[in-house]
């Protein structure tokens, strides 16, 4: 299995990238056109994007969330990196603190924003296009919900806000259909907040648990880019 640390190695070969054909998100297509026939813009418009990815202490998604942050550096995005106070600071058994935080910032190519204070200038300097929670914890989602900033994450969601821009949240939390069900549904009805598709992952042993789907990532942005939420937001296992 890939480790987390060849997640950022350099990519191998020319560098060139195959061109992503256009698609409908959510809806299958016919030779480019869905069967709405309706067409979406290529992934080619995150070149030059300035997407903000906030980690949170879901541990054992950030495998995931380092690869979905490394894809959308080949699709051209520039990657912001923040942390909240325990991804950056609590080691387990999915990686020590201190080799998370280096894995990532390389990914990005910089410095991670670690403190409140650094996430801050976030929204003013219009540091980020579109803000991405690729793990987004329950604990994060009540604090969203209730307008708590007391983290690096929380700030920097609040400063990117006051920007009108989009925030794409993917959940991953195991009270996601109880506790955590009314801050979803909260979130959902709020302006320029998208979900990455959820899916229970494990609905035998942990019935209430819910994970985004990382692999549709890139199309919640596009689809967010265009003040579009992304369906269906429920999918089959």
């Amino acid at each position: 299995m890939e480790s987390i640390y060849e997640i950022a190695a350099p990519e191998k070969g020319n560098g060139q990238r195959d061109k992503c054909a256009e698609k409908t998100y959510g809806e299958k297509e016919k030779n480019g056109v869905s069967e709405k026939g309706i067409k979406e813009p290529s992934k080619g418009i995150m070149h030059g994007l300035k997407i903000g990815v906030a980690l949170c202490g879901s541990f054992c998604t950030f495998k995931k969330a380092f690869e979905a942050a490394a894809e959308l550096k080949k699709m051209g995005a520039e990657i912001i990196p923040v942390m909240s106070f325990n991804a950056a600071s609590i080691s387990s058994r999915f990686g020590a603190a201190e080799e998370n935080l280096a894995v990532f910032e390389k990914i990005a190519g910089r410095k991670a924003i670690l403190t409140i204070e650094d996430a801050e200038p976030i929204g003013p300097k219009k540091m980020t296009d579109i803000m991405l929670l690729p793990n987004c914890t329950g604990n994060t989602l009540a604090k969203l919900a209730m307008s708590i900033t007391d983290t690096p994450v929380t700030m920097a969601v609040k400063s990117h806000l006051r920007g009108n821009r989009p925030v794409v949240v993917n959940a991953a939390t195991n009270d996601a259909l109880s506790g955590s069900a009314k801050n979803i549904g909260a979130l959902m009805n709020l302006r320029n907040y998208y979900f990455v598709p959820l899916r229970q992952d494990d609905f035998a042993k942990k019935p209430t648990s819910v994970v985004g789907d990382f692999s549709l990532i890139p199309d919640t942005i596009i689809a967010a880019l265009s003040g579009r939420q992304i369906q269906p937001v429920l999918r089959e296992l």
